[in-house]
């Protein structure tokens, strides 16, 4: 993968925290950057897929006949999950 360079301004406290973090997990400022943007990415996709399935059951509302089947089906099926 080609890295490109980019300059980003960050405030003296955010700086130190992040430098306190490289240190204690011995990894480059960079690559705690790198991580933060990854999770940050992440939880925003998380967060678009909540809104889409709200939506979509607000457009579509659940029956209450479906809604009592998969609780029967969860019923049979999470007693044999291994957590």
């Amino acid at each position: 993968m080609t890295s490109r360079i980019v300059q980003i301004p960050l405030d003296p406290a955010l700086l130190a925290e992040l430098d306190r973090v490289s240190r204690r997990e011995k990894v480059p400022r960079a690559a705690v950057i790198r991580q933060a943007c990854r999770a940050y990415l992440r939880a925003l996709r998380d967060r678009e897929l909540d809104r889409a399935y709200v939506a979509g059951y607000e457009r579509t509302p659940e029956t209450g006949s479906v809604a009592s089947t998969q609780l029967r089906v969860a019923e049979r099926v999470l007693p044999e999950e291994r957590w």
